[in-house]
């Protein structure tokens, strides 16, 4: 212990070992569907590289999937240009991330102590790096680390932590400069993701440190701080109520009364799971304007951790006081823009384990003033530092299976619909991997209608008109129509093409081939379609030649000769071959499907 306390770096890399270890485990092939795909490969200025054109594109697209963050972009840009468009590099960079970030809790938590006046030597690094362990590999950091499409919680804790260090040390000296990269590392916090507006409330929180009490008159140099944190705010607000690639945000749709009611249980189980692990998951499904789902037990944890604050305060000393509210100050001001409380609860999200990257970082400060409060004694020194341990332990545990339950949407899904049998999302992720490649049609079926039941949404209605059509079962084609009637009506408004493919393929199997073509025509001209266009342009092969377009059938069986995918492939062939000998054959559903 004391050889760790004086040999400062050697200590560092020894504490690294277990979260490279633990999370080298999420450095996998795969991705999940919410969010990290259209954050990377289906991004049109990301998946190009790290271009001019494509920086300036991420500053100037306010409205990108709702939220602007152009420092996030670019750093997926750098990742394909340097490395090329890989999962495996997506997922290690974030790991590279998330140990500059083990790294800069430590310095933030030694600094913090060390303001607060600890007299303990070399034991507060230790302690800091202890508590900073702890932060690293709790089961919620998964989400934060091995989710490709949370690197945004990684980079604006990583600029932000960088930068109240940057302001304690302006504290301390007076040095404008200090000051200057404070500013700056606020900038690129907010350019990686919005919720850094909570910045300059979180630097003010410095001041309630004993070390820093005296210096009250500095909070006005947070004044141009909280000037940016205004503009960075109705920036946000343009992005979330002018979405360019995604579903309008209501900004308001929820009541004030549930919006503060979500956030309360939100506040209460964020603590509750930082405690009891085991039930954590992908995607906290929201109740709108209804009961949150455990709703009781997040109030009751949160009254319970009131109370117990209250006590504490009330029972320690100035020091442990001053602890008590910086602590508070932190996690409150940095989880709060996430609540919902202002605007949105998070697309359907009641809440998420990424949003606590930063916030934990209070807790492994009062871990590391509790230490260190022990070794100033020289009581329960042993014991601080054996319960440190037993909780890494723990952590260790109850995180492994959490960080594997993200190598895929699959994995992440079924664990969420372990934990919530309810959970709609979860239902729709599941089925569609059921039907597509676990040959288990029927429960996926019964997935996706429960799914649709639960919620309305357009890309669940859109995997079981698909489903069902492929299926072929003649019973479900009035389902297929009745899901697909708007989009047959107006086929501007399928964006991704599927209804208009699972309406092409009913009529395809009915033999109204004139209809199946200009459906499948319209579904391969989508303009947001990300499924495999191979299959529909074979079929609009078929279909052209079954009216007698045979210039424009021969064109596209061309074009599916070209498929990756060896039916598809051969099928056009084939069709070629007999339409060049004259064919006397219809290309019907049977012939497509190989029958």
């Amino acid at each position: 212990m004391d050889f760790l306390s004086r040999h400062k770096y050697f200590a560092l890399a020894v504490f690294m070992l277990p979260v490279v270890a633990l999370f080298s485990l999420g450095v996998t092939g795969g991705h999940i569907g919410l969010d990290d795909w259209g954050y990377t490969s289906g991004c049109p200025f990301v998946k190009g590289g790290l271009t001019w054109a494509n920086v300036c594109r991420a500053f100037t697209d306010l409205g990108y999937g709702a939220i602007w963050m152009p420092v996030t972009f670019m750093s997926y840009m750098a990742d394909v240009s340097l490395f090329g468009d890989d999962w495996r590099v997506y997922h290690a960079v974030g790991v590279v991330l998330h140990l500059c970030n083990f790294v800069l809790v430590a310095l933030f938590v030694e600094k913090s102590l060390r303001l607060m006046s600890v007299r303990s030597g070399n034991a507060a690094w230790l302690a800091a790096l202890s508590a900073a362990l702890v932060w690293a590999l709790h089961p919620m950091r998964a989400e934060g680390v091995v989710f490709v499409a949370a690197r945004k919680e990684e980079l604006w804790t990583m600029f932000s932590l960088a930068g109240l260090l940057a302001y304690a040390g302006f504290l301390e000296g007076g040095r404008i400069g200090r000051y200057a990269v404070a500013f700056a590392m606020f900038v690129l916090a907010c350019m990686s993701k919005p919720t850094a507006v909570a910045f300059p409330l979180l630097a003010a929180s410095l001041h309630l440190l004993p070390n820093v009490g005296n210096m009250w008159r500095r909070l006005l140099w947070l004044l141009p701080m909280f000037a940016v944190a205004v503009g960075v705010g109705l920036l946000t607000l343009h992005s979330q109520s002018h979405p360019t690639n995604a579903e309008h945000v209501g900004l308001y749709d929820a009541a004030l009364w549930w919006r503060i009611l979500n956030a309360a249980v939100a506040l209460g189980l964020y603590l509750y799971y930082t405690l009891v692990p085991a039930g954590i998951h992908i995607d906290y499904m929201a109740v709108f304007n209804g009961w949150p789902q455990n709703g009781w037990l997040g109030l009751g944890v949160l009254s319970l951790a009131l109370v117990a604050a209250a006590v504490a305060f009330v029972k320690t000393d100035a020091r442990g006081r001053a602890a008590i509210l910086f602590a508070a100050a932190l996690f409150a001001f940095s989880v709060g823009p996430t609540l919902g409380v202002l605007g949105y609860v998070n697309g359907d999200q009641s809440m998420a384990d990424r949003y606590v990257y930063f916030p934990h970082v209070a807790l492994a400060f009062l871990v590391s003033y509790v230490v260190v409060r022990a070794v100033e004694s020289g009581k329960g020194v042993r014991v601080a530092f054996a319960a440190i341990c037993a909780a890494v332990l723990i952590e260790c545990v109850f995180a492994v299976p959490v960080v594997k339950s993200y190598e895929n949407g699959f994995t992440a899904y079924s664990r969420a619909l372990a934990k919530d049998p309810g959970n709609w999302r979860a239902l729709r992720v599941v089925g569609n991997e059921y039907c597509a490649r676990m040959n288990r049609c029927g429960d996926g079926i019964a997935m996706l209608r429960k799914s649709l039941a639960i919620r309305k949404s357009k890309l669940t209605a859109d995997s079981l008109a698909y489903v069902l059509a492929l299926k072929g079962e003649p019973s479900d084609f009035a389902e297929v129509k009745r899901l697909c009637a708007e989009a047959e009506r107006s086929p501007e408004i399928d964006n991704g093409g599927m209804m208009l493919d699972a309406l092409g393929v009913v009529k395809m199997r009915e033999g109204d081939f004139k209809s199946a073509a200009r459906l499948f025509s319209a579904a391969l001209n989508a303009k947001e379609r990300n499924h495999s266009p191979d299959y529909s342009m074979l079929w609009l092969g078929a279909s052209l030649a079954n009216i007698g377009a045979e210039r424009e059938a021969t064109s596209m069986f061309i074009r599916a000769r070209a498929s990756r995918i060896q039916h598809v492939r051969k099928r056009s062939e084939e069709a070629l071959a007999l339409m060049k000998g004259g064919r006397k054959k219809v290309f019907d559903w049977n012939w497509a499907e190989g029958n």
